[in-house]
């Protein structure tokens, strides 16, 4: 609680902004961003009312969430308004000692993991960004162990993904310890959620889990870029106890919601970017080879902004050839997985390549066709974004992006799926298509390039006759 004396009305209108923040919207009927940025309040509190722009009033007490304390005070600092601080310690602070030797014996770190979590251990909130893969599942699982007496809340928004951080858990917690781990299709029970010292759901379920028990010390937003959504925006920011910290390799948001996760977790606290991870060997280097698709004609030029994309990535016949072309250059044995973004694309794919799985949220033996491909035994597979991130699988080499999307978080996220270790892997290997016959896909693809670049991923160029005459 931060209690703000003595300051006039013109400067209330100038805190209002602290707490707000520019957002592009986005137009899901037209499947692109608009053009006008949205003002968007926080919603925080003063003496308990949400203020926003109406307001008349001048607020002398601010509660509003740990995160943006460091904007308030800079705001006061500037403008000389003088700030009583009230901290009232809801947790015993032992919960927060970390316990190195509850660790397995033949337990290793890997670089900068144990500072992670003696970071996590000295602040009360934060983001950490890691490059995907290099272990933060790992650090989630470790965590009951080394921290023995809090009560922990790990959640992610997709199934996949807390579905692995479940495994995650289960392979280190000790047998005494009480789970609730959210399974598909099964119901959440408030004596399973309060009698559980680890809970390990998917976002959709936190506020019936909440609802049950909000007694946590730590709360993990895995994939934190997921929680700038209303709707998980609105239940996280409601706690009061817990140290919130959220886990991510691509913490910016092309609509500004970063904003919003500053205030749930806190600032950046550390960052091992990709180029950091390979050069200590966390990760794989990869490489992208780049396929231009030159059309006589723009299939898009009539058609409505809609159908943008059904045209010009989904159904865009040349484009598709390309794609099986690339995934037709590996042999049987070699695991290739091809990320679409929706099943329309997907099928479009499967009907030139009928030997590949398509995997998507309906999948049935979602779960099963996971274990499957991770262990190497499933082989190839057209996923649309459910396996985009958070999945770890280790012996993947080949991923082929067929989205044609800007998104630098659903890039990012997508492209790390090759990056893991494994035994005898050296590279990964990522195609994309540069589509040179409209300015809008072509704009979207410099992005993808620019962002690539970025990630340290080496670049070159592969032909349209390369892959073409792979297909018979």
């Amino acid at each position: 609680m931060l209690i703000l004396q003595q300051y006039p009305l013109h400067l209330y209108y100038d805190l209002r902004k602290v707490f707000s923040y520019d957002r592009i919207g986005y137009d899901r009927k037209l499947q692109q961003r608009t053009r006008t940025p949205e003002i968007v309040g926080t919603g925080f509190n003063a003496d308990g009312a949400s203020i926003n722009l109406t307001d008349t009033a001048i607020p002398k007490t601010i509660v509003t969430f740990h995160g943006y304390e460091y904007a308030l005070l800079k705001f006061a600092a500037k403008n000389k308004i003088h700030v009583d601080k009230i901290v009232t310690k809801l947790t015993d602070e032992t919960v927060y000692v970390p316990q190195w030797d509850k660790l397995p014996e033949d337990f290793e770190f890997r670089y900068m993991q144990k500072e992670i979590l003696e970071t996590m251990a000295n602040n009360t909130g934060g983001i950490i960004v890691a490059a995907t893969g290099f272990g933060k599942g790992e650090i989630a699982g470790i965590m009951p162990l080394v921290f023995p007496q809090a009560r922990i809340l790990m959640c992610s928004f997709r199934q996949q993904v807390y579905s692995t951080l479940a495994d995650r858990v289960r392979k280190y917690v000790l047998p005494s310890t009480k789970l609730f781990i959210q399974k598909p299709g099964k119901s959440v029970t408030q004596s399973a959620v309060q009698q559980a010292r680890i809970v390990v759901c998917g976002n959709k379920s936190l506020p019936k889990i909440l609802g049950y028990s909000d007694d946590y010390d730590f709360v993990i937003l895995d994939e934190v870029h997921t929680a700038a959504t209303n709707d998980t925006f609105r239940i996280v920011s409601s706690l009061i106890k817990p140290r919130i910290f959220g886990f991510t390799a691509s913490p910016n948001r092309a609509d500004g919601g970063q904003f919003r996760l500053l205030g749930l977790c806190g600032p950046k606290l550390m960052e091992i970017d990709m180029k950091k991870a390979v050069e200590k060997g966390l990760v794989v280097p990869v490489k992208v080879k780049w396929c231009p698709v030159d059309l006589q004609y723009d299939p898009t030029a009539k058609c409505h902004i809609a159908y943008k994309k059904h045209r010009g990535i989904w159904y865009n016949a040349v484009r598709n050839k390309l794609i099986a072309g690339a995934a037709l250059t590996y042999d049987a044995d070699t695991q290739v997985l091809i990320i679409v973004e929706t099943i329309k694309h997907a099928f479009a794919l499967k009907a030139m390549l009928p030997e590949y799985k398509v995997i998507s949220s309906e999948t049935p033996d979602l779960d099963r066709s996971r274990n499957a491909f991770k262990k190497g035994t499933l082989k190839k597979v057209i996923s649309t974004g459910v396996w985009k991130e958070g999945v770890d699988f280790p012996s993947l080499t080949v991923l082929i992006n067929a989205t044609g999307v800007k998104s630098e978080i659903s890039n990012i996220q997508l492209t790390g799926r090759v990056s893991r270790t494994d035994k005898d892997k050296t590279q990964g290997t990522i195609y994309d298509f540069y589509d040179n016959w409209n300015y809008e896909f072509k704009y979207f693809a410099s992005e993808r390039k620019k962002l690539y670049d970025k990630q340290g991923y080496t670049q070159e160029e592969v032909t349209p006759t390369e892959l073409l005459k792979n297909i018979v």
